[in-house]
């Protein structure tokens, strides 16, 4: 692309010097899958990823179009800033968020934009068309990664950004620069000298406000979870913190009742948005040394009974790629596979019971779709469900069952 742009090459020349630089990259991924095409795919965890637990396409897209928006904001303004961005972060969000259309409409006019440009062979064009290769890795679409949002993904979508900012101050200001001496021609545009200084001494204001809040784990977690408490991770992290530093020499019985007092709040926040095992064991070490035994031991032994919470969230993991393998990938086999996982962690889920009662009607194997159907609806009645059991029936002639549940669509 570089060659076709900047040197204005014919694509057929673009392609084949282009071919060089494809080459390494074919070779490490034959590698990678030497070494780990045997490999069982990662299972993404909701509380790395929420992404993971959106309900249909049209959730998945509209949260992805958010996180695209976010991107882009941070670009233009790198505030507040969090060293993370996992579960409840950034929340689900569907297409009535007019954040989500916002997004959308501003991604679809810069690639535009670039489309068009590239008639051209414009050089902006250019920048914001590698700028949207870089930063669509990272919004969910393509593919789901570990992580929902991170700062350090947008490290390349930022040199474009700031190449595509650059270009533009450039062509507004400085069209009359034929060159010589750029300082006097600088003095002389003093709007464009002053806009240039004030933003780099807000920037670098922001950079090192922000570096002080990285002096050490506690002040990090305190701070970030100041600026998002709806995050699991950093009100776990400051409890965690901040119960080590009650461990610090020196301190009066006060500081530390208060410091413990500190390290409780932030589990409670916890407690409040979702409950994970560490919270529960972080709230243990504080009644320990609280001296509220009872009160330790029962916290502790809640850490054992979070199995059915991570079993719920595994089997929903497996769900969805059961959803993903039969839906996208025409798979039924792996489908019902990963969906049967499902159900050995959670047999209480309807969504994977109707799931796999599509899986076996594909198949055609209309008796077991009816009975799936069916343990979907008594988990959950409704008429969608009711209207699967009807058709799995009608398969079957069983003009018994077909009547008793047309009875009960609404």
């Amino acid at each position: 692309m570089t060659v076709w742009f900047i040197y204005r090459q014919t694509w057929r020349a673009s392609l084949s010097k282009g071919t060089l630089f494809v080459i390494p990259v074919i070779l490490l991924f034959v590698i990678r899958h030497a070494i780990f095409g045997g490999s069982p795919d990662v299972l993404v965890d909701v509380m790395d990823n929420p992404i993971v637990a959106a309900t249909g396409m049209l959730q998945h897209f509209a949260t992805s179009m958010l996180i695209l928006g976010k991107y882009l904001f941070l670009e233009i303004c790198p505030w507040p800033l969090s060293s993370d961005y996992s579960y409840q972060v950034i929340p689900l969000v569907g297409l009535n968020d007019w954040r989500v259309w916002t997004s959308i409409l501003v991604h679809l006019g810069l690639l535009l934009f670039a489309i068009k440009g590239m008639r051209d062979k414009q050089i902006i064009a250019m920048m914001i068309l590698s700028y949207l290769m870089a930063i669509v890795l990272y919004c969910q679409i393509p593919v789901v990664i570990g992580t929902m949002f991170g700062e350090r993904l947008a490290f390349l979508p930022s040199l474009w950004f700031i190449c595509t900012i650059s270009y533009l101050a450039g062509r507004l200001w400085l069209t009359e620069y034929n060159g010589g001496d750029i300082k006097q021609y600088l003095v002389k545009n003093k709007l464009f000298l002053a806009g240039a200084i004030g933003i780099t001494l807000l920037f670098g204001f922001i950079t090192m406000e922000r570096n002080r809040d990285w002096k050490d784990n506690l002040t990090l977690f305190t701070k970030d979870a100041a600026t998002y408490p709806q995050s699991v991770r950093l009100n776990n992290g400051a409890a965690e913190q901040i119960l080590q530093a009650s461990d610090k020499a020196g301190l009066k019985e006060e500081e530390v009742n208060t410091m413990l007092s500190q390290a409780e709040k932030y589990c409670d926040a916890i407690m409040k948005i979702k409950p994970v095992a560490t919270a529960y064991l972080t709230m243990g070490n504080i009644r320990l040394k609280q001296k509220r035994y009872d009160e330790a031991i029962k916290y502790y032994d809640q850490v054992n009974d979070l199995k059915a919470i991570v079993d719920a969230n595994k089997a929903l993991s497996y769900r969805e790629m059961g959803r993903n393998a039969g839906q996208n990938e025409q798979n039924l086999p792996k489908s019902q596979e990963l969906l049967t996982k499902s159900l050995a962690l959670n047999d209480a889920d309807a969504e994977t019971w109707f799931l796999m009662g599509v899986s076996y009607g594909m198949s055609g194997n209309h008796q077991k779709a009816a009975e799936h159907f069916e343990k979907a609806y008594a988990l959950k009645p409704g008429s969608e469900y009711a209207k699967n059991v009807v058709m799995a029936y009608q398969m079957l002639g069983n003009q018994a069952k077909v009547m008793e549940y047309q009875k009960l669509i609404k």
